[in-house]
């Protein structure tokens, strides 16, 4: 289980994640960015997949970036946006 953790996920190119979610500390067993060929501009979807509903975001970052839009579907699903940058 992962209290705080920077993945690697594959895109076609490679992103770092870091997830910091505030209150309880999460377990995080996925984040999920799905496969594409994506532009500069782009909205990607990322999926977190933590042990619990009811967190919060704090600092949600991909390649140093921040995401968007961060929402928790329940069950211990969230989403959030990520806009590709260039150098991504």
């Amino acid at each position: 289980m992962f209290k705080k953790q920077t993945l690697l996920v594959s895109i076609f190119i490679f992103f770092i994640v870091s997830v910091s979610i505030f209150g309880q500390t999460p377990d995080i067993s996925d984040v999920d960015i799905g496969d594409g060929n994506y532009n500069i501009g782009d909205p990607i979807t990322v999926t977190i997949t933590a042990d619990a509903a009811g967190y919060t975001a704090g600092a949600i970052t991909i390649n140093g970036s921040g995401v968007t839009g961060f929402q928790d579907l329940t069950g211990g699903t969230y989403t959030c946006t990520y806009t590709v940058e260039e150098g991504d």
